[in-house]
C-alpha cells in the first residue's frame, strides 16, 4: 500500500527480490510482494539477474535442480563466468557425532591441502540444537569456531539449569546449583522467600540444602513456599537415591520431567513458537549423556554422573577463539542469508530435519524448507558438502533416518526404486538402534480421532491411553492418563512417547 501510494504520480519505483530467498514467513514475510509485483504493477520494467559472481558451475546447478521443484517461483537460469570447480560432495554418516567429526576432519585437510584458513569454513545446521555434536568436535580437535545468533551450547539457560540439577544429583550441598534452580521452574519459591531461605542458613550455620529440608522451621514464609521448598528437597531426595540404580541419561531426563522444567518450557510455546528450540536443546542434551554412555561402554570404565559432568566442564571450559582469529563459523541456515564462504556444509539433510516435520507435510512450507536449503548451498563459493547422519538420537533412543528430498531433487544422489526408502522400516536389529516410527503408529501422524484412546508408553510415566488429541503438525499435543495416576499433555513432536 505505501509502494503504491508513493508511486501513483510518478510511476517512479525500484524494487529488487529473490522468490527464491524467501525465507522468514514465520516473521511475517510475505513471498506474495515480489511474486505479484507485476500484477500490481502493469508498466514495470523486469530485469532478470541471472548471472552468479559467487558460485562455482556445479554448485549453481545442483541449487538450480534443487530450486525447480518450487511452483511459487519466476523461473531462471542461472549461470556464471568462473570456471568449472569441484563436485558437490555428498557424505552419510552412521551418527550425528560422526557427521560432526568427519566435518572437522575434511576441515582440517583441507587446511592442510589447499592452504586455506579455518576463516574459510562455514557450517549450516537447520536448528540451533544441532550445534552441540559440533562444538564437541571442534574443541577435541581444537578447531577455533564462532557461533552466530546464539550462545554456544552450554553456556545455553536451559542447559546450565538442567546441569545445575545433574550436580545436585551428584552432590545436593552444591550450594551455586541449588540457589540457581530454587524457582526454576516456578514452585512458589519467590525472591523474599529466597531471600528467608539464605538468611535462615547463614543463621543457623547450616547448607542451603539442609536448610532447605528444614523449610518447616524458617519463619515468615507463605505456605505456597513452605510447600514448594518442601516438594524440591523431596525431589532431590528421590534424585539422589536413584542415583544408584539409573544411567546418567535417565536421571537426568527423570530430573527434566519430575521437576517439570520441560512441562513449564511446553506450556510457554503457544505464547511463544521460539520455545520449541529450547526443548529440542533439552532433547540433544540427553543424546550428549547418551553418547557419554556409549564411550564409558567402548572402554569398560562405568557411566556416572559425576563422569559426564566433569566430561562437560572439561569440553565447556576450552577458551573461546580469540577476536580476530580465523575462525569456522557455526550457525543455523536461516541466518546465513546475505553472506558466503568459500567452503560450506549443510548438515543435517534427512527427512524431518531438513525439511522438517511440519514442512514435509504442508505444501507452502515445503517450498519455504527447499528454498531454505537453496539459500544455504548458494552461500558457497568454491566447495559445497551435504552431509546427513544414518540414525540421529531422541531422548537417548537412535531413530533411523532418510535421506531428505532435497538431495534427490539436487540430482546429488540417484532415488530409491522404492520411493519409500526401505531404511525407513528398518528394524533395530540392521541398523544398530531402534527403527522410526512408521507413519500408521506414530503418535507424530494422524488426526485426534485416529489418536484418541490410543495406548502409549512414556519414558518417565510409564503407560497410559491418550484421552485428547488436539492441533496438527509441530503445533500437535496430546493428553495422557497414566496407570500410576496423573494426567499430562504433551507436545507430540518433543515428547518421548512411544505407540503401544
Amino acid at each position: 500500500i505505501i509502494t503504491k501510494t508513493l508511486s501513483a504520480k510518478h510511476r517512479n519505483v525500484c524494487v529488487v527480490g529473490d522468490p527464491d530467498q524467501s525465507i522468514y514467513s514465520w516473521r511475517g514475510a510475505d513471498i506474495r510482494n515480489i511474486l505479484e509485483f507485476e500484477h500490481d504493477f502493469q508498466d514495470a520494467k523486469v530485469v532478470a539477474l541471472e548471472q552468479n559472481y559467487r558460485s562455482t558451475p556445479e554448485i549453481l546447478a545442483a541449487a538450480g535442480h534443487l530450486i525447480e521443484h518450487n511452483t511459487r517461483r519466476k523461473p531462471k537460469q542461472l549461470f556464471t563466468d568462473k570456471p568449472s570447480g569441484r563436485p558437490v560432495l555428498v557424505e552419510e554418516l552412521p551418527t550425528e557425532a560422526d557427521e560432526a567429526r568427519w566435518t572437522a576432519r575434511q576441515i582440517e585437510r583441507l587446511c592442510s591441502e589447499e592452504k586455506r584458513n579455518f576463516g574459510d569454513f562455514a557450517v549450516f545446521y537447520r536448528t540451533n540444537a544441532q550445534s552441540r555434536s559440533f562444538e564437541e568436535a571442534f574443541r577435541r580437535e581444537k578447531i577455533p569456531y564462532r557461533i552466530i545468533g546464539a550462545v554456544r551450547f552450554y553456556d545455553r539457560k536451559e542447559i546450565r539449569d538442567a546441569l545445575a540439577y545433574a550436580r545436585l544429583i551428584v552432590n545436593p550441598y552444591d550450594a551455586i546449583s541449588l540457589e540457581r534452580i530454587l524457582n526454576v521452574p516456578a514452585r512458589g519459591i519467590g525472591k523474599a522467600a529466597q531471600d528467608k531461605l539464605l538468611e535462615y542458613a547463614s543463621a543457623n550455620n547450616l547448607a542451603l540444602y539442609a536448610a532447605l529440608r528444614d523449610s518447616a522451621s524458617i519463619p515468615d514464609i507463605s505456605s505456597s513456599s513452605r510447600r514448594g521448598m518442601r516438594e524440591l528437597a523431596a525431589l532431590i531426595d528421590n534424585l539422589y537415591a536413584s542415583s544408584r540404580s539409573l544411567l546418567p541419561s535417565d536421571l537426568l531426563q527423570k530430573a527434566i520431567m519430575m521437576s517439570r522444567y520441560w512441562q513449564s518450557i511446553e506450556d510457554n510455546i503457544q505464547k511463544d513458537p521460539e520455545e520449541k528450540e529450547r526443548l529440542g536443546n533439552l532433547q540433544e542434551l540427553l543424546n550428549g549423556v547418551k553418547e557419554y554412555e556409549e564411550r564409558c561402554a567402548k572402554s569398560d570404565t562405568m557411566a556416572s554422573m559425576s563422569g559426564y559432568l566433569q566430561e562437560v566442564s572439561l569440553i565447556s571450559g576450552l577458551d573461546a577463539a580469540g577476536e580476530g582469529v580465523p575462525s569456522v563459523t557455526l550457525m543455523t541456515v536461516h541466518l546465513a542469508k546475505g553472506l558466503e564462504f568459500p567452503v560450506v556444509f549443510v548438515t543435517g539433510l534427512e527427512e524431518g530435519l531438513f525439511p522438517i516435520t511440519a514442512g514435509a507435510t504442508e505444501p507452502d512450507e515445503l517450498e519455504e524448507e527447499r528454498r531454505l536449503c537453496y539459500v544455504g548451498m548458494t552461500r558457497a563459493r568454491e566447495r559445497l558438502f551435504m552431509t546427513c547422519a544414518a540414525t540421529r538420537r531422541m531422548f537417548g533412543k537412535t531413530y533411523t533416518n532418510i535421506f531428505s528430498r532435497f538431495l534427490y531433487e539436487s540430482k546429488l544422489i540417484q532415488p530409491p526404486e522404492n520411493p519409500i526408502s526401505q531404511r525407513l522400516f528398518a528394524s533395530p536389529a540392521e541398523r544398530g538402534g531402534s527403527a522410526f516410527p512408521k507413519p500408521e503408529t506414530s503418535p507424530r501422524a494422524g488426526g485426534g480421532d485416529e489418536l484418541e484412546g490410543r495406548k502409549v508408553r512414556h519414558a518417565l510415566y510409564g503407560e497410559g491411553k491418550i484421552i485428547l488429541a488436539t492441533g496438527s503438525g509441530e503445533s500437535a499435543k496430546i493428553t495422557v492418563l497414566f496407570r500410576q495416576g496423573g494426567k499430562h499433555t504433551f507436545m507430540m513432536r518433543y515428547a518421548p512417547i512411544e505407540m503401544l
